[in-house]
């Protein structure tokens, strides 16, 4: 009702077997469209790719609130930020999916495993998850096809930094965002190099708040550094 009462007309379209895609209209005929691919490539594994889309309302300006989703950034950029909004629901799907596991709900071909015996789902917000766990069930023979000798599911991951992998889940694989990450090294070992000469080379106030400076953007960027590489979430910590 709220969303309806500032102009914003959200819903939400699946095509199977692995699209979703996410409208958000305005009454100015703008929208933001996001649409995900998630494709299953080994149990417990699935491969995600996503695309945001801002459609400019009749006025040609961009609908009131999506001013930051439509700033030009660089694509490593929008990469490794992706783990802001990934990482929020990630971990709790990955508990989950393990622990059905157990209690005999299989995501696979051919599985007899009821999800709705194991899940409480009462709200209008479920009713997206429980359409596509009933596609699952009945229309695709209980779940994903595996390939023949696939792995069994493995177990549940509790460490943090495994978990929250971003370097082996996506940097290493990808050109755009190895290539950012050599070159984040390269500054940061630049400015470190710099602020140790002018420490060195200088005195007094040059050499405090020069060698400072230069130290304080190479530990700022050793933070970017760090988003390549891993990306922990914790909602407790999450105000």
């Amino acid at each position: 009702a709220e969303q309806e009462k500032e102009g914003l007309m959200p819903e939400m379209e699946f095509v199977p077997p692995a699209r979703v895609i996410q409208r958000s209209k305005f009454k100015s005929g703008g929208q933001m469209i996001l649409a995900l691919y998630s494709a299953p490539t080994k149990p417990g594994w699935v491969r995600h790719i996503g695309c945001n889309i801002i459609v400019k309302g009749e006025d040609g300006k961009v609908p009131e609130g999506l001013a930051f989703f439509s700033i030009p950034m660089p694509m490593w950029l929008t990469h490794i930020t992706a783990s802001l909004f990934l990482h929020m629901d990630m971990v709790f799907l990955h508990h989950q999916e393990k622990i059905l596991a157990k209690k005999g709900y299989l995501n696979q071909k051919g599985a007899k495993g009821d999800y709705f015996k194991h899940v409480h789902m009462p709200t209008k917000q479920d009713t997206g998850v429980s359409m596509f766990r009933r596609w699952l069930q009945y229309s695709c023979d209980g779940g994903v096809p595996w390939a023949p000798g696939a792995q069994e599911m493995p177990p549940r991951e509790h460490d943090k930094d495994k978990l929250f992998d971003v370097y082996h889940t996506h940097t290493e694989n990808c050109h755009v965002c190895k290539t950012a990450l050599k070159n984040f090294k390269r500054a940061r070992f630049v400015l470190f190099a710099a602020a140790f000469g002018v420490a060195a080379f200088f005195k007094g106030l040059t050499a405090l708040f020069g060698g400072g400076l230069l130290a304080l953007g190479g530990l700022l960027i050793g933070k970017i550094i760090n988003m390549f590489y891993h990306y922990p979430f914790e909602h407790a910590y999450n105000d």
